[in-house]
Formats: C-alpha cells, sequence, structure tokens
C-alpha cells in the first residue's frame, strides 16, 4: 500500500511568478525544478474568446439577432478587464489574475442570467 501511494502521489504547487521571487526561490529550493511542469496561463487571443463565445451561446437560447452583439460585448469585456488590470498592476503594484477560467464564468453567469430572466418574463406573462 505504501509503495503503490507513493507511485501514485502527485502534488500541485503552485506560485506567483512576478518579478525575481520565482528565480530566487529556485535558487533557494532547487529540487522544485526536478520533476516538474510548469504551465504559463497566457491571455487568449480575440479570436478564441469569440470562438468561445459563439459555442457556448447557443442557438436553442433564442438569441439569433443579438447573438453577435453579445459575442461583442463577452469579448470587449475580457480584454478591457485584462487591459484595467494591467494597469491597476502598474499603478499599484499589484496583479490581478484575468484568466480563460475569468471568461468561462462571464459567458456561464450570463447564461445563468438569461434564463432567470426569460423564466420571470414567462411567469409575468402567463399571470395576466
Amino acid at each position: 500500500l505504501k509503495e503503490h501511494s507513493k507511485e501514485n502521489l502527485h502534488i500541485i504547487f503552485s506560485m506567483n511568478c512576478m518579478g525575481s521571487q520565482l528565480r530566487q526561490r529556485f535558487r533557494m529550493f532547487p529540487s522544485l525544478v526536478n520533476q516538474m511542469t510548469m504551465d504559463w496561463f497566457l491571455p487568449w487571443p480575440v479570436e478564441a474568446l469569440r470562438s468561445v463565445a459563439s459555442q457556448s451561446i447557443s442557438e436553442s437560447m433564442g438569441l439569433e439577432k443579438v447573438k453577435e452583439g453579445i459575442i461583442n460585448v463577452c469579448v470587449d469585456m475580457q480584454v478591457r478587464v485584462r487591459s484595467l488590470s494591467e494597469k491597476y498592476m502598474k499603478e499599484m503594484q499589484c496583479y490581478y489574475y484575468v484568466t480563460p477560467t475569468s471568461y468561462l464564468e462571464l459567458l456561464k453567469t450570463f447564461k445563468k442570467l438569461f434564463a432567470e430572466k426569460r423564466d420571470a418574463l414567462k411567469t409575468l406573462i402567463t399571470t395576466y
């Protein structure tokens, strides 16, 4: 059981890589670099943002007439937040992470709010 546990043990260690701190930590703890995989989260290009939004906002939502506008707004929001996070970093020396997950959460929240408002309107319509 002990050997099986050793073979299947995986550790996820996350560090902020801003500035020279990462380099200093690697020098202090060289074993961190051995047998390690580094994932760098880079921003998605605008084309990828558009594609994900287009797939996320399905035809069944009944938004064919305004779908392109919604996609444009979602992409614009993500791009603006990314640029504002850079401005925040310059002014406050503190980084606000804008990741692909942030964008997926934006789309998920939009779909949830849209469904809630549509249901509320249906309820109002059937009431009168």
